[in-house]
């Protein structure tokens, strides 16, 4: 589902560049409207009818993120993350076009490069799921979103921009496609309260970040905004440290 989410953004964008150079706004909201009718009618033709969710109740126990630290924190940490990704899809073409002078054709290319960089990065690390921990993949996602916004911070020009989506594509495919089964490893019996966890951590996170990305930057600038990624991406790898410590020493104590 989320290759499927990730080949949208890969269409998306590049056909919105197209249509905004060929036909303006004006075009591009009518194109936009095309696409939602279409999406309509798909429903009203093809999805089934008549299809009722189960009624069995959970009998899970009732679980606090607020009130357990193994929850608590990487909630955190993943709002966090959640955060600088929703800035930097608001920031960086901004970025492009007021700082680095590029044209809306570039904005449409990097956006959808990562994209389709994030399919293939996330079918290999599903692939490696089971040889490498949630936990280790997690504080490496954040190591590689701190070194794209280091680079972003320095980048002077628009090619250098399009060649980091590399780094970006990987720290989404991390983030968006390993995140679900981090809060699963910690509930492996109740799978429906790690979904919850994951997704009001995006929903905070994007909250967050969409609203902080226009205050960040109309009083420290664009290319202040990725230093400042940066420093809550270093927040996010302490939280994910501090947690494997943790485990480490529980472990410790358990033998």
């Amino acid at each position: 589902m989320r290759s499927l989410v990730s080949f949208g953004f890969l269409i998306g964008p590049l056909g919105g560049a197209l249509l905004l150079g060929a036909l303006s706004y004006k075009g591009l909201f009518w194109g936009t409207a095309v696409v939602y009718l279409s999406i309509a009618a798909s429903v009203m033709l093809f999805l089934p009818s008549g299809l009722h969710g189960s009624t069995r109740k959970n009998k899970a126990k009732r679980i606090s993120a607020f009130r357990d630290k193994k929850f608590r924190q990487p909630m955190c940490a993943f709002i966090l993350l959640f955060a600088v990704n929703a800035v930097n899809s608001i920031n960086t073409p901004l970025f492009i076009v007021n700082e680095l002078q590029g044209t809306h054709a570039e904005v449409g290319l990097a956006v959808s490069v990562c994209a389709g960089l994030e399919i293939p990065i996330m079918i290999v690390l599903g692939a490696l799921n089971r040889k490498i921990s949630n936990r280790m993949l997690m504080i490496g996602g954040c190591l590689i979103a701190m070194l794209y916004f280091l680079l972003l911070s320095v980048s002077t020009q628009s090619w250098e921009l399009i060649a980091a989506q590399l780094l970006q594509a990987t720290f989404v495919a991390i983030v968006m496609g390993n995140g679900l089964s981090y809060f699963t490893g910690l509930l492996p019996h109740a799978p429906g309260i790690a979904t919850t966890f994951y997704a009001n951590s995006s929903t905070i996170g994007r909250l967050v970040g969409s609203l902080g990305s226009g205050f960040i930057a109309q009083y420290i600038g664009f290319r202040y905004v990725n230093e400042v990624c940066l420093i809550i991406a270093a927040f996010a790898l302490l939280i994910f440290w501090r947690s494997r410590a943790q485990a480490t020493a529980s472990m410790d104590g358990a033998a």
